[in-house]
């Protein structure tokens, strides 16, 4: 029995539906076809608007952020993340801060609440007491070297993700921008 074709160059399109009438004549109606090729999120969406009748992808290369392309007007390709140093467990003050213009930081340990179902998130200082209706999203995972909360197996964590982003709201979930998520510093 074949489980999968694989197709990795051509005319992904025109490929899979030949291939799949193959398939099916041959009695083959099980089989996937899968599809790979720096594909992006947004050729996927193209292919699957087309009708084309793939049941699985390999992404690779573009998995990490999204892509973003000129000819789709969105913005992609990179996280920019910086470490920034804003609590030590050493000796003195184990609150840090870089003074830099526009580049300081906001020393001490922090916790991030988001408000109802996604109003709206709020950055604060880890000690500060939670708004109204709203839930801690930073929980420890090791704590002095040691693993304080067991890692869930793979099927697990398919479904923990999986619920996740059902949760989402709709405008989050899409392929073009969505307006801004509201992320604030607390007043504090």
């Amino acid at each position: 029995h074949l489980a999968a074709v694989r197709l990795d160059s051509g005319d992904i399109h025109a490929d899979s539906v030949h291939v799949r009438a193959v398939l099916d004549r041959a009695g083959l109606t099980g089989t996937k076809v899968l599809a790979s090729n720096d594909l992006t999120e947004f050729r996927i969406a193209e292919l699957l608007a087309g009708g084309a009748p793939l049941d699985g992808f390999g992404v690779g290369g573009n998995l990490d952020v999204g892509l973003g392309t000129v000819a789709s007007g969105t913005v992609g390709g990179t996280l920019g993340a910086v470490y920034k140093l804003v609590w030590y467990e050493g000796e003195g003050d184990p609150a840090r801060i870089k003074v830099a213009g526009d580049k300081s930081t906001w020393p001490g340990r922090k916790q991030v609440a988001r408000i109802g179902a996604f109003a709206e998130d709020i950055i604060q200082v880890e000690d500060e007491p939670l708004p109204a209706d709203s839930a801690p999203l930073l929980h420890p995972v090791m704590v002095a070297g040691e693993q304080v909360v067991p890692v869930p197996d793979v099927m697990a964590l398919r479904e923990i993700a999986a619920a996740e982003l059902a949760a989402l709201p709709a405008p989050y979930r899409q392929l073009q921008a969505a307006p801004p998520y509201p992320v604030r510093k607390s007043d504090a």
